[in-house]
Order: structure tokens, then sequence, then C-alpha cells
């Protein structure tokens, strides 16, 4: 289960919606990598080390209500900042992207930082 509350009040609430952990994707991670050429025919690499922030957060939900679509447009529009809940922490940032799939919903979270 997730669920979604926007970072400053709103009179509807939080949205939860029971995801699919078998498809949904909460724990990939990656580091801030960059590999550049040299002119030697070798590479030289830069590491930044790792933050949260790097991390896509995808969410995949095999059936949800009428209205739970309703309210996730409604949150997608509204809130540039939600809070996401989920087994893998609390975290701070936006939807990049929902889209509906016959009674599914497959969304796309972006954190900036994770809370908890």
């Amino acid at each position: 289960m997730i669920t979604l509350a926007p970072a400053i009040f709103d009179i509807y609430g939080p949205l939860s919606l029971d995801e699919d952990p078998s498809a949904s994707d909460l724990v990939g991670q990656s580091r801030r990598v960059s590999r550049t050429a040299t002119l030697d025919g070798g590479a030289v690499l830069a590491d930044y080390g790792y933050t949260d922030a790097d991390r896509t957060l995808t969410v995949m939900a095999d059936r949800i209500a009428a209205g739970q679509w309703t309210a996730l447009q409604r949150l997608l529009r509204d809130h540039a900042t939600l809070t996401l809940a989920c087994r893998e922490g609390l975290f701070l940032g936006a939807i990049r992207q929902v889209s509906q799939s016959g009674s599914g919903i497959h969304l796309i979270f972006l954190p900036t930082e994770k809370l908890a």
C-alpha cells in the first residue's frame, strides 16, 4: 500500500492505493556518476555519491476505483509537492506522470528527499 498526501493542507486529505509489489519499483537506486572519454582511449569517472533525490519510484496498481483516479488526477494537477509513504520509507517529491490502463494505474514519483 502507498499513501500520497499533499505537503500543504488539502480538504480532501491523503489518497491510499493498493500497489502491485511485483510490478512496482520502489527499491531502485543509482549514484551520481558520469563517464567522460579521454584522448588516450580511456575514461574518467566523476562520482558525486548517492542521494535519494536520484531515485525514481514507479507504482503500479491493478485495481482502483473511479473516485481514486479522480483524486489522483487532482493531486497531480493541484499540488507541486507531495509526500509518498510506502514500504521503503517516507519521501517528499512530485508526481512526474500518471496514466490509466483499464482499471489499473501507472504512477511515476520523483523524490527530492527521503524524510524517514
